[in-house]
């Protein structure tokens, strides 16, 4: 099986599927949802490279309301959307014309198994990498998952403050509240520790000196999916331990950083403009019924019904004088 299975595709023209034919570099952006789209000028976060991964069954209700929100607030050449094998569609489409790269896990299996989800994550770090061979300037790898909404001018805060051509960062929020253990070790020459913290996969970022120690481990979706098979692990879990017990790097916990594992109902409002990131998620009772978990925002801008991930309001909380806020 060939290590590079990233397919990136464009097409001249963009066939909209809403009854609307747009060709690309058009001019005016398309709208997302009857909303119109308003590139924002944040803060230069130009040297992160954002990878984000989704599947097809969330491109319309997911993928669309990242393409409306906090991807306006980055640069397109940065934004590296992952998805399923053949799942070029509207918003796929819609998504490159804003000059966003789409690239689909070509010889992925489509799901959310072990496999399915490391075979597309080296997807992921293999886009980082072709980008580094074509001297890109990225200094930092931040993954991200595509229900997950980034305030990009606290992540550069964040950032900001490591050297990422010296210092071997990998920082996130703990995925569980303890260390794991390694259940393959005997398999594994020069081990460095027996345990290791990983990070939720929903958000955590790598320095760019890091990546290159991690290029033989993670470069090509077959070569990471050897290392879950050989650790036994998820995604996620196989990055902490690969960084932390393999090559003897510690992860840094990162507390403004939020996902659907933490209590994000109960965020004060004072310190929502200070996240790095929010989430949603629903608890299921035990009746059958869900109660639906995101953010509380004071006097949001939209119901929920209108915005149920909350999204939408906390855009607008962050950024008042984007046009459909108003």
């Amino acid at each position: 099986v060939p290590q590079n299975t990233a397919a990136t595709r464009s097409r001249a023209g963009r066939t909209g599927g809403r009854g609307e034919t747009r060709e690309k570099g058009g001019g005016a952006l398309p709208s997302v949802h009857g909303r119109k789209p308003q590139r924002l000028s944040v803060v230069d976060s130009s040297d992160v490279h954002v990878s984000v991964k989704t599947a097809a069954k969330y491109h319309d209700d997911r993928l669309s309301l990242l393409l409306l929100t906090w991807f306006q607030t980055l640069q397109p050449q940065q934004v590296h959307i992952v998805t399923d094998d053949g799942a070029m569609d509207y918003w796929t489409s819609t998504a490159e014309e804003f000059g966003f790269k789409v690239a689909t896990a070509d010889g992925c299996s489509v799901g959310h198994c072990r496999e399915c989800l490391c075979c597309k994550s080296g997807v992921e770090y293999e886009q980082f990498y072709r980008e580094r061979d074509r001297r890109s300037h990225f200094k930092w790898f931040c993954h991200v998952d595509d229900d997950v909404y980034v305030n990009i001018h606290q992540l550069v805060i964040l950032l900001h403050k490591y050297d990422p051509l010296t210092e071997k960062v990998y920082l996130g929020r703990w995925s569980l509240a303890r260390t794991s253990k390694l259940q393959m070790r005997r398999n594994i020459p020069n081990l460095k520790s027996n345990e290791f913290a990983f990070g939720t996969g929903a958000l955590y970022c790598i320095s760019s000196c890091l990546m290159t120690e991690l290029e033989p481990y993670f470069r090509g979706s077959q070569r990471f999916v050897s290392m879950c098979k050989l650790l036994q692990y998820t995604d996620d879990m196989t990055v902490g331990a690969t960084i932390e017990s393999i090559l003897g790097y510690n992860f840094t916990d990162v507390d403004l950083i939020f996902s659907e594992l933490h209590a994000i109902s109960h965020i004060p409002a004072s310190k929502l403009p200070s996240l790095i990131s929010i989430s949603y998620g629903k608890n299921t009772l035990p009746g059958g019924g869900e109660i639906k978990r995101h953010v509380s925002i004071p006097q949001p801008q939209f119901t929920l019904d209108e915005d149920p991930t909350r999204f939408l309001s906390f855009h607008c909380l962050l950024y008042s004088s984007t046009s459909w806020c108003r």
